[in-house]
């Protein structure tokens, strides 16, 4: 069978993110004795569905997170039209599919969705291409049947053995186009970095939050010889200068960690490399292993500064444990993130001010300072819809994202206007300590440049900053800008 795998997003700063789940589906389906195609693409770009008419799929699936529902859905029904895909099923997968399946099947493109994926899709693309297409019988699919009732067959059981799973093929993609800086170790810029995952999962389960749909609160990891084939792989065929490990919570596993890092180390380049981790979970010990091999950065899912706001959203962290950690690690020289949300459910001025001060207190080396945002599938969006808090409607778009920098969708505690002050002053507190210093002067004068060979985007980033009143407009603009202008002049590989 011949399948094509399609994700559609804008410009933004996590362009340099690589889809990695399409990504391992096209794998696993070529090692089985399919065919497939991925395509990861720009809003506004048109060439990819001539390319997928010449390849001729039986299927067409497009992953799909809630920020970008209407762009898809855009690229979806202009698809539909004509006859050059008349026989070729359409899917959705992806964590917004999963979380509202049958809203998914009668509202998207009109209701011509075949089915939804609902979790991992490895297995279950895998079981309906091997049956030419016959999806009605898979577990893990949702679909609507001749008499318009939903269908929605038994989950499919996780992928317990992950290592089981191909090394995602990146030569599907334009992969160096991703190898651009700043990298994704926020706030110190490098070269030819890339995210690799060694694990999916997360067991706690915090009110905002709907990853565990996809991956499960079980935490599933590959093993350290797996994990150090993709590495070599990457620095053989891609020369990448360093790595930025995207699981959930890297450090959570220490016997793991202690061998895979040993064997890190061993790799024949040596790479910058940082992770994720939770100021509950990363004790001396590990403080220590990661220092001793050279981790750059460790960045955490703080939140909130307020015990009482940390406790409603059930982070199981307090304030103490927040300053004990951030101490610890910069007292080991190990550069630390920190990402924070205001607007959370039930929220005021003074559980805002805690932010605030934990903010000015722990002094992360990169602090980025998001509204939170209730998305399907979570207990947060649950809340929202019994609550009536969304402030114009509940429709898709790309409003739905933590980075949108006007308004929160939704007022839950604090009003807009307070949640837009409240964000901003913290976000321009650290503006500093974000991007001035020495090792990022040579990319700040290439934003400068490019700002100058543009000056109307230039004048637009004022606009949006003295409009937002949020200085981080002005390096966001820019790097899109950048990432936009640089991308198109990198030799396509396909």
């Amino acid at each position: 069978m011949k399948a094509s795998f399609v994700m559609i997003r804008e410009v933004d700063v996590t362009n340099t993110y690589p889809p990695l789940g399409i990504l391992t589906i096209g794998t696993y389906l070529d090692s089985e004795g399919h065919e497939t195609t991925v395509h990861d693409v720009l809003a506004g770009e048109e060439d990819f569905i001539e390319e997928i008419a010449r390849f001729q799929p039986d299927m067409i699936g497009f992953s799909m997170q809630t920020p970008q529902y209407a762009i898809t859905e855009e690229y979806f029904l202009k698809m539909k039209q004509g006859t050059r895909f008349k026989d070729t099923l359409f899917c959705v997968g992806g964590i917004h599919g999963t979380a509202m399946p049958e809203e998914t099947l009668r509202n998207f493109g009109n209701g011509k969705l075949d089915f939804v994926v609902c979790g991992e899709g490895e297995i279950t693309i895998l079981e309906i291409a091997n049956q030419n297409g016959e999806f009605r019988n898979v577990e893990g699919v949702a679909y609507l049947n001749e008499l318009d009732m939903f269908v929605f067959n038994p989950r499919k059981k996780f992928v317990e053995d992950l290592s089981s799973l191909p090394i995602p093929n990146r030569e599907k993609i334009d992969f160096q186009s991703y190898l651009l800086p700043p990298g994704m170790i926020r706030g110190k810029i490098l070269q030819r970095v890339t995210p690799v995952m060694t694990s999916r999962g997360c067991p706690w389960n915090c009110t905002f939050c709907c990853g565990s749909l996809m991956f499960s609160r079980k935490v599933r990891r590959r093993s350290v010889a797996h994990c150090i084939e993709e590495l070599n792989e990457l620095i053989a065929k891609w020369d990448i200068d360093g790595v930025m490990f995207m699981d959930d919570i890297f450090t959570l596993n220490k016997s793991w960690l202690k061998k895979f890092l040993a064997e890190f180390v061993r790799l024949p380049k040596k790479l910058e490399w940082g992770c994720a981790s939770r100021v509950d979970t990363l004790d001396d010990e590990t403080l220590g292993l990661l220092k001793k091999y050279n981790c750059s950065q460790v960045e955490f899912g703080v939140e909130s500064g307020s015990n009482r706001i940390l406790k409603l959203i059930n982070k199981k962290i307090t304030q103490n444990q927040i300053f004990e950690i951030f101490d610890k690690t910069h007292a080991v020289g190990i550069r630390t993130g920190a990402s924070f949300q205001v607007g959370h459910p039930y929220e005021t001025i003074d559980d805002v001010k805690e932010t605030y001060k934990v903010v000015q207190r722990i002094k992360s080396d990169y602090t980025v300072v998001f509204f939170s945002t209730p998305f399907p599938g979570s207990k947060f969006y649950d809340l929202s819809v019994e609550n009536d808090w969304f402030v114009e409607n509940d429709s898709f778009d790309n409003k739905w994202t933590i980075r949108q920098s006007e308004y929160p969708i939704v007022e839950a505690g604090l009003t807009l206007e307070e949640a837009k002050y409240w964000r901003n002053k913290i976000q321009n507190s650290v503006w500093q300590r974000n991007y001035i210093n020495w090792a990022n002067l040579r990319f700040a004068a290439t934003i400068g440049l490019f700002y100058m060979l543009n000056p109307k985007r230039l004048f637009f980033a004022i606009g949006r900053t003295f409009k937002n009143k949020r200085l981080d407009e002005l390096v966001e603009v820019g790097l899109n800008l950048y990432l936009e202008q640089t991308a198109k002049r990198q030799p396509k590989q396909r």
